[in-house]
């Protein structure tokens, strides 16, 4: 699969490392595509660097991975993405009275607004949660097993789980204080 990477700071870089690695192919989507530093991880993993509006327009799949201070204006400005799966992974961060702080999320969310720059788009909300070094391969052995090789039958993200399936089993009760924990193992996503 090709995947667009808009951004390759660390997100943008980790993410780009693991795909490239699971076998699919890799543009990033910068400003300058001259960048010694983009160049170096290009060659070292076999991806490519385009202008993000080129990137996005060879993407099967699109990773947003910029900081949210430019987000807005570099995403309106990927061109039409109707029909692309568009994962966000971007944070609605922002400097506030002198401290890092939300921009959004207390009416709406930063996918919401993220839908409305690209409408038509499949937005799909994942990485916000994890830093990048962990994103790394071998850090998420298994994430880059199940995420990096989709089946043929189904190359794109999807935004929920199959019907009728959950997509992480609910956790056990816990044992009152006091008592030994149950002999069940928890059951694993």
């Amino acid at each position: 699969m090709k995947i667009a990477i808009i951004g390759a700071g660390n997100v943008g870089g980790a993410l780009g490392t693991g795909w490239a690695k699971a076998g699919h192919d890799i543009v990033f989507g910068v400003r300058d595509v001259n960048k010694p530093a983009l160049q170096a991880l290009c060659t070292q993993i076999g991806a490519t660097a385009a202008p993000p509006a080129d990137a996005a327009r060879q993407g099967e799949v699109v990773v947003l991975a910029l900081p949210w201070n430019g987000a807005e204006n570099a995403v309106k400005s990927l061109g039409d993405l109707r029909n692309k799966v568009v994962i966000d992974s971007m944070n609605p961060l922002a400097m506030k009275d002198g401290a890092l702080g939300l921009d959004r999320g207390y009416d709406t969310s930063g996918a919401e607004a993220v839908a409305s720059w690209l409408p038509g788009a499949k937005i799909v909300k994942t990485f916000n949660q994890t830093k990048a070094g962990g994103m790394l391969p071998g850090r998420f052995g298994l994430f880059w097993k199940r995420l990096g090789n989709p089946p043929p039958a189904s190359p794109r993200a999807s935004p929920t789980p199959p019907r009728g399936r959950r997509s992480c089993r609910p956790a056990r009760p816990r044992s009152p204080p006091g008592r030994a924990p149950s002999p069940r193992a928890p059951r694993p996503c």
